[in-house]
C-alpha cells in the first residue's frame, strides 16, 4: 500500500501544444496549498482571479466547498461515474476510500483530464493494450453497475476521462456515448 500524494506540479497545455508550468500543489496535515511558479505571471494571467493571489505566495485552499482543494483544480476531477471508477481503482491498490485525498485523485487524472490543466507525479493506470473495443467497455460498464469488481477498471477510467459517458436508464443496460473534443 502506498501513502497519499503529497506534491504535484500543475501544468497548463496551451493551444500551440506547448506545456508551461503553472505552479505546485502540496498537502500536509494542515491542508492543501498552492503556489504559482514565479515567472508564470510574466507570460500569463491568473487562473482564478477571484480566489488566488497573482503572485508566488503559498495559498491554502478552503475546506469547503471543494473538499479542501482550490476550486480551479477541483474542476479537473471527474464526475460521479469517474469518481466511482477511481474509488474502485484505489481499492485495488490497497487504499480504503477514507484514505483517498483530492491530491490522489488529481494524480490519477494526470495529463488525461478534460481542460488545459495537467498534473505530474501521475499514477500509472494505463493499460498494456493499445485500445479497447466499445463492446468490451459496454460489458465492463454493466459489470461495474452490477457491483462486480473484476472488470478492467484501467480501461474504464481512461475512457471516462476521454469523454466516454455511461448512462444508466430505466432499463438494466447502460448506454455508452462518445464525446469528441477535437
Amino acid at each position: 500500500m502506498r501513502g497519499p500524494v503529497d506534491e504535484l506540479t500543475v501544468w497548463r497545455q496551451l493551444e500551440t501544444g506547448k506545456r508551461v508550468s503553472v505552479g505546485r500543489l502540496a498537502q500536509n496535515a494542515q491542508g492543501i496549498f498552492f503556489s504559482y511558479t514565479p515567472d508564470y505571471f510574466s507570460r500569463f494571467g491568473n487562473l482564478s482571479p477571484f480566489r488566488l493571489y497573482a503572485d508566488a505566495r503559498l495559498q491554502k485552499a478552503q475546506k469547503e466547498p471543494h473538499g479542501g482543494l482550490h476550486g480551479v483544480f477541483a474542476d479537473s476531477l471527474p464526475d460521479g461515474w469517474g469518481l466511482l471508477l477511481q474509488d474502485r481503482w484505489f481499492r485495488r491498490q490497497g487504499m480504503s476510500v477514507s484514505q483517498i485525498t483530492p491530491m490522489d485523485r488529481l494524480a490519477l487524472v494526470g495529463a488525461n483530464g478534460l481542460g488545459a490543466l495537467q498534473y505530474t507525479k501521475a499514477l500509472d493506470i494505463h493499460s498494456d493494450e493499445a485500445s479497447s473495443e466499445l463492446a468490451v467497455l459496454g460489458l465492463a460498464a454493466q459489470k461495474v453497475f452490477a457491483g462486480e469488481d473484476h472488470v478492467r477498471l484501467d480501461q474504464l477510467l481512461q475512457s471516462a476521462r476521454l469523454g466516454v459517458h455511461v448512462r444508466k436508464h430505466k432499463s438494466t443496460h447502460p448506454t455508452i456515448t462518445f464525446n469528441r473534443f477535437d
